[in-house]
């Protein structure tokens, strides 16, 4: 692995990424990343978005050109080295046959914890945009992984109520419901935050939902709301992904970058 690497897409995160790897000595390009150049040389070392492809395309928000997987995998080199975010076993098996070694940071669980953290506060911050009440309010929270247990901590040090929506496990510091109560009990609600990504929300638990309550979903592709659903029931649904990166740009970046940095050293043992 040399001192050069290639930056593939991202969103404002990824400019502090290369500002680490500047700083730590690496000669760092970006490409599909604004108004980079795309016909640069790509490096043996690339670093690629979080997550790698969004639907059907590179992650690439800042520039308007449009990178299928074909093409992304006919600039990567091959017997280079690969590091990005939720990758997936179909783009695994591609790099596989390529001979490119990808390594999913996405995977981390140290990255995932502080990435939890910084999307529940900027879930705080985006439901004050949006002028929803929180203290006092009652605040449903769907799941109780990572995201759901920051989302109750950073809520409730807020004095929303909050009640958590769980599958198998069960919490003690928090009120909760299964999901099988959730259509008798989310009219109870005045927000609703959801981190399955698998529908959770359907025809029979929106028609439940008080009309006044809004419903942010945080989780990614296949989602846990049925969007068309709720717009037709004229349900406020705000689509929020990628929250740390609209928010904390530099944090989420930095934590990408420290993650990264800790498995290229480990590449190198």
């Amino acid at each position: 692995m040399n001192n050069c690497i290639s930056i593939l897409g991202g969103d404002n995160r990824f400019k502090y990424v290369k500002a680490f790897f500047e700083k730590k000595g690496f000669a760092v390009n970006s490409v599909f990343y604004g108004g980079s150049d795309e016909k640069t040389e790509i490096a043996e070392t690339v670093i690629l978005p979080v997550p790698i492809m969004r639907n059907g395309f590179l992650n690439a928000p800042l520039t308007e050109k449009k990178v299928d997987e074909k093409s992304l995998f006919d600039i990567l080199p091959e017997n280079s080295v690969v590091f990005g975010g939720m990758s997936g076993e179909p783009l695994k098996e591609k790099c596989r046959r390529k001979g490119i070694r990808l390594f999913d940071y996405y995977k981390d669980e140290e990255l995932l914890n502080k990435n939890a953290v910084l999307t529940a506060k900027a879930t705080l911050i985006l439901s004050k945009q949006e002028k929803i009440p929180i203290e006092n309010g009652e605040i449903f929270i769907l799941g109780y992984g990572r995201c759901g247990k920051a989302l109750a901590k950073v809520f409730s040090d807020v004095g929303g109520h909050v009640t958590a929506v769980t599958g198998k496990s069960a919490t003690d510091e928090y009120p909760f419901i299964h999901f099988s109560e959730l259509k008798e009990k989310i009219s109870a609600s005045s927000l609703v935050i959801n981190t399955v990504p698998s529908p959770v929300l359907g025809e029979e638990e929106l028609k439940a939902v008080n009309k006044n309550t809004t419903l942010i979903e945080i989780a990614s592709a296949p989602f846990g709301i049925d969007f068309e659903c709720a717009k037709k029931l004229d349900i406020n649904v705000i689509k929020a992904p990628s929250l740390p990166g609209r928010f904390f740009p530099e944090e989420a970046g930095r934590a990408i970058a420290e993650c990264i940095f800790k498995e290229m050293n480990k590449c190198q043992k």
